[in-house]
């Protein structure tokens, strides 16, 4: 499943200095990049309570979606057209070329720290990657499977450059993990131990070759859950003993993401649907400019499915002006700045 995150287009502009809340609200706004707790009645056990803890009190983090069909300008995976019908994808990009992308992605102005920079500015506490989506492509160096990133022209480990860029900021890392692989042909046949064996060799140099990972974001697609289960548990807690993870490795036919089915399991993912926290009804993003606040956006329900797409401003002040809501209006003021600043 993909999450939906609103995304803050304003020609390279970034926020900083903006209260929790409200950056949920405006920046992020996927549940289940943070999830919830489920009710004490729903909920097992925590493997390691005072890791939970701490991830609950970090309450805000960047999640990033990224790899060679950042080409195409099309979701990831779900874009790619479908090469098993034991998957769910029918995207319009060709197999054939969106299995090349990686030949020709080479984002040499990738900077690690930068983007750790832009996360801890604006108050963020941890960042989760994409390392590994449903299309299969990975974004570290591995010896599993040569589609990777060292075979594309950048050849850099992405994974290595932004675990010691967070670490040496004090930034939470993880890392999300699709155990689904829709270009991988024995996955969900026959062959699919062959599959498994493979998928927990990805997951073994994941949570070996980069320090301490704090969260490992297993995703579902709908389909049946041909993991291994238990020895895929058991290898991520010998490696990170006090790791995070969501829901989403049982989950298959007939499940929905609000559901816990493993006491290794910390917390449940609602997607796109969280009417609880919407509790902001109507607001205005505003800048100033010659001498005044100028809007550049109106919406309606901020809250857990969001995309704000407005024309560039140039301005060094930008607020978020709540108009109405459920327990009253609130302003939250914020500063723009330029990445790398």
């Amino acid at each position: 499943m993909i999450s939906s995150e609103l995304r803050f287009l304003q020609e390279g502009l970034a926020v900083k200095n903006i209260v929790h809340d409200c950056i949920w609200a405006i920046l992020i706004m996927s549940p289940g990049v943070w999830g919830t707790q489920a009710s004490n009645a729903e909920s097992p056990p925590k493997a390691n309570a005072q890791s939970f803890q701490q991830w609950r009190a970090a309450r805000f983090g960047m999640f990033i979606h990224w790899g060679p069909v950042s080409l195409t300008e099309k979701e990831i995976s779900w874009s790619r057209a479908n090469s098993n019908p034991k998957c769910p994808n029918h995207g319009p990009t060709p197999v054939t070329v969106y299995d090349n992308l990686y030949k020709q992605f080479n984002p040499t102005r990738f900077d690690a720290r930068q983007w750790v920079g832009i996360a801890k500015a604006a108050g963020m506490k941890y960042m989760i990657l994409t390392a590994k989506h449903c299309d299969g492509f990975l974004l570290w160096d591995s010896k599993v499977d040569n589609y990777n990133i060292m075979h594309t022209p950048f050849k850099r480990d992405v994974c290595a450059e932004l675990a010691k860029a967070a670490h040496e900021a004090g930034l939470g890392i993880g890392w999300y993990f699709s155990p689904m692989d829709w270009r991988d042909p024995d996955f969900r046949t026959d062959r699919n131990a062959a599959f498994v064996a493979r998928m927990q060799g990805e997951i073994r140099e994941l949570l070996t070759n980069y320090g301490r990972i704090n969260m490992l974001w297993f995703d579902w697609d709908g389909g049946k859950p041909m993991y291994e289960q238990p020895a895929t548990y058991a290898l991520v807690k010998k490696l990170q003993p006090k790791i995070i993870l969501t829901n989403r490795l049982d989950l298959g036919e007939g499940n929905n993401d609000r559901q816990i089915l493993s006491p290794h399991a910390d917390y449940y993912t609602p997607e796109q649907a969280y009417p609880e926290l919407q509790r902001v009804r109507k607001f205005v993003i505003e800048y100033w400019q010659d001498g005044k606040w100028q809007a550049c956006y109106r919406g309606e329900n901020l809250g857990a499915t969001l995309e704000a797409v407005f024309p560039p401003v140039t301005t060094q002040r930008v607020r978020l002006n709540i108009t109405e809501a459920t327990d009253g209006p609130t302003i939250w003021e914020f500063e723009v700045f330029s990445p790398g600043k």
